[in-house]
C-alpha cells in the first residue's frame, strides 16, 4: 500500500473535539436519533436492544464488545498494511 493510501486509513478526531464527530451532532436531533436507534444497520443498537441498565452481565458483555471493536480498529491499518 502506498504510504500516502496508508496514512489516509488511520482514522483521526476531530479538529473541533467531540462534540464534532458525527456521532454527537446525530444525537443532537431526537428524530434522526430515534430512527438510529431502530435502524436494523446500527449494530450497537441492535446489540443493546433489549438489554436493561440493571442487567450487569449482558452490560459487561456489551462494554467488553465495545473494547474488542476499538481493539480491533486500531489494528486496522497494520492488517491492510500487511495484506498488500
Amino acid at each position: 500500500m502506498p504510504a500516502s493510501t496508508a496514512a489516509a486509513t488511520i482514522p483521526v478526531s476531530s479538529p473541533h473535539g467531540p462534540e464534532n464527530e458525527p456521532s454527537a451532532r446525530w444525537r443532537a436531533h431526537p428524530a434522526l436519533n430515534a430512527w438510529l436507534m431502530k435502524c436494523r444497520l446500527n449494530g450497537q443498537a441492535v446489540m443493546a436492544r433489549g438489554v436493561s441498565r440493571d442487567d450487569a452481565p449482558r452490560l459487561a458483555l456489551l462494554h467488553e464488545t465495545g473494547v474488542k471493536a476499538a481493539e480491533a480498529a486500531a489494528r486496522l491499518p497494520a492488517l491492510l498494511a500487511m495484506a498488500s
